[in-house]
């Protein structure tokens, strides 16, 4: 018995040692390890896992309105960047107060801090619209006889026209835009700058009508505008109207 164990303990222990070496080799632990954080998405896709982005998509696209506006006007902002630090856009808005029209503003951004769509910019602007406002005017008819001598004056109330214009002009500024949330998909913009916009002067110009009657008199009736009624439309226009210098708009929407 004792011959028999010392022939067969040499093949046991060699047994023993390769089967520990198969169970290390194939363990759990291994056919299952993942890749730390700085693995390849190709490693993550052998793995049969989806890989988590190191950093955050890029945004290219920004789509913003400006809610304090809505006392005279809806305006929208188109932004796309189309370069790491430059961008390019539309402001469309729509006035409704004492101007009624559209104005347009393509508009340039460069971002000298961070990268478009996020950071310290500086923008550059060119403008153009058209508009239509309301003037009050006093009518003041005077007949004439045929030989061209006047016979009556007659001052009879007021009319409100409306007076249509185009213009066109630009302005430059300073500006910061945060993307917000947790997707960094909600951009808060605030801009501030000068623009020129110049006002027609001559909208508001007084005007005459003539007519002859078929006894061969004159009439002429003039229309000169009441400027306590209508009030300084080219005060409104450059200080809180669309042609206002100082120049500032904040913004808040979506960003792809």
């Amino acid at each position: 018995m004792t011959l028999l164990y010392s022939l067969v303990r040499p093949g046991l222990l060699t047994g023993l040692l390769l089967l520990s070496f198969t169970a290390f080799s194939q363990s759990p632990a291994d056919s299952t390890a993942v890749p730390d954080s700085t693995a390849s998405g190709r490693q993550w896709r052998n793995l049969g896992r989806k890989a988590v982005p190191p950093v955050m998509q890029k945004r290219t696209v920004a789509l913003r309105v400006s809610p304090l506006g809505f006392l005279n006007k809806a305006r929208v902002h188109g932004e796309l960047a189309f370069g790491r630090q430059a961008s390019g856009g539309l402001v469309a808005s729509y006035y409704y107060g004492q101007f009624k029209g559209l104005k347009l503003e393509p508009f340039v951004r460069y971002y000298f801090v961070g990268r478009a769509l996020s950071g310290l910019y500086l923008q550059a602007k060119a403008s153009g619209c058209a508009f239509n406002t309301e003037y009050t005017y006093n009518r003041t008819i005077t007949t004439y006889n045929a030989d061209g001598f006047p016979t009556s004056l007659d001052t009879e109330g007021s009319a409100v026209i409306k007076k249509g214009f185009k213009t066109a002009g630009g302005g430059g500024g300073l500006g910061y835009q945060l993307l917000l949330g947790t997707k960094r998909n909600i951009p808060l913009d605030i801009y501030v700058g000068l623009q020129w916009m110049p006002f027609p002067t001559n909208i508001g110009e007084s005007f005459s009508e003539t007519a002859t009657l078929p006894d061969g008199k004159r009439t002429e009736t003039r229309w000169s505008v009441d400027e306590v009624a209508s009030g300084d439309p080219e005060l409104g226009w450059y200080t809180l109207g669309p042609g206002s210098v100082l120049n500032g708009m904040l913004s808040v929407g979506i960003a792809f």
